[in-house]
């Protein structure tokens, strides 16, 4: 727009201050995963996961703790293996083979909550548990 106005002899139109720009979806800024911020307190959310709490069952016979110490997995004070694990397990189930498609749904609580912590990790990829 501005080469069009500059070659008909037009001035530079004023730039718009902040108040006047059209609003926009903005980037939002997400708490960090770590499972001692985790409530369990009683509320209500929705979830685009819901199917994963399906597999509660079969989790809870599921010696994630023993499997991810016999890995040697890495693990923090924030996100310990065994939480990793069923991170990388959730978006195994949830079909997300792909870590960038993973940011749609690092708010989600319900994929937070089927691994154990306040949110779901960034940089958790489920190409990291191999298929099968």
């Amino acid at each position: 727009m501005r080469e069009v106005l500059k070659a008909e002899g037009f001035a530079a139109l004023p730039r718009r201050l902040d108040e006047e720009r059209p609003q926009r979806p903005r980037p939002t800024i997400e708490a960090v995963a770590d499972v001692r911020a985790l409530s369990l307190a009683p509320r209500q959310f929705f979830t685009e996961c819901g199917g994963l709490f399906l597999f509660l069952p079969q989790l809870a016979r599921l010696p994630v703790e023993t499997l991810a110490q016999a890995a040697r997995l890495p693990g923090s004070k924030m996100i310990p293996p065994a939480h990793a694990l069923r991170a990388c397990l959730a978006l195994k189930l949830w079909s997300l083979e792909r870590k960038s498609h993973v940011m749609s749904l690092v708010a989600d609580e319900g994929l937070a909550l089927f691994a154990g912590l306040n949110v779901t990790p960034r940089g958790v990829s489920s190409a990291s548990i191999p298929a099968g």
